[in-house]
This record gives C-alpha cells, sequence and structure tokens, in this order.
C-alpha cells in the first residue's frame, strides 16, 4: 500500500516524470485506503492525504478538504441534533451555493438523503415563499 506521500504526489501528479506517464483520476483514486464506497467516506479518505488543498470555491469563498470536512462535520451534528437520521429524506430548496454543497455532504455523513422538489412547483399560484427557503438547522 502506498504511504501518504506517495498518495500526494499522485494527486499533484509528480509521481511520474512526464504527463504521458501520470496516473489518470480513477488510478489515483485506487491509491487510497478504502471508503466503504460512500460519498462520506471518500471526502474523509481524501482530507486524510490532502488536508490543506483546494476542494471548493465559490464567488471568492475557498474552502479546502479539510475545511469542508469540519464544517460538513457540525452541520450533520446539527441535522442530527434535529432529528435527522439515516435514510431520512430532506426535501431542498436552495440556489446553488458553498453552503448547499456542504448540506449534500452532512446528509451524507448521516446516511440521510436529498430531496430536490420539482423546479415547477415553485411557479405554481399556490406556493407561498414565506422567507423559508433555507431552513434554520441548515445555517451553519
Amino acid at each position: 500500500m502506498p504511504d501518504a506521500t506517495d498518495i500526494a504526489a499522485a494527486m499533484r501528479g509528480q509521481d511520474r516524470q512526464s504527463p504521458s506517464e501520470r496516473l489518470a483520476p480513477l488510478e489515483v483514486l485506487s491509491l487510497f485506503p478504502a471508503h466503504a464506497a460512500t460519498l462520506w467516506g471518500l471526502l474523509e479518505s481524501r482530507a486524510r492525504f490532502g488536508h490543506d488543498r483546494l476542494l471548493l470555491l465559490y464567488q471568492g469563498r475557498v474552502c479546502s478538504y479539510g475545511h469542508v470536512v469540519e464544517r460538513a462535520s457540525a452541520l450533520s451534528t446539527s441535522l442530527s441534533a434535529h432529528g435527522v437520521a439515516k435514510g431520512d429524506r430532506l426535501a431542498i430548496m436552495s440556489t446553488n451555493s458553498d453552503e448547499y454543497v456542504l448540506l449534500l455532504l452532512a446528509l451524507a455523513r448521516l446516511g440521510a438523503k436529498a430531496h430536490h422538489p420539482p423546479a415547477d412547483i415553485l411557479a405554481e399560484p399556490n406556493f407561498v415563499d414565506a422567507g423559508h427557503t433555507k431552513p434554520p438547522v441548515a445555517k451553519t
């Protein structure tokens, strides 16, 4: 099994001399420890070997793998305290943002699922947006 230095070099493409010798993305993934084939497991595995590496950039906000794991973990703890558990489905109505990605990862950590209502529901005349499109439990 390769060590952390080998994996970090492969992630940067420095494990080979020329670009044609560099590992393909799936080959790099095969170097990482098993992660139970879950999104959260993959994220934690990547964060162990690239804690400070850039993962998320949105409107000038930058998050490393480690920072995303920390924020999504805190959010999943909050969601759990509000009763969200494995197998639950949460309806999410949100614009694209870094917080949306963190919410999806927090749900993945809990084993809960995100449900996205059809966009046309928002256009229905009986839909009332009372300013609650961002549930309080989703704030970090």
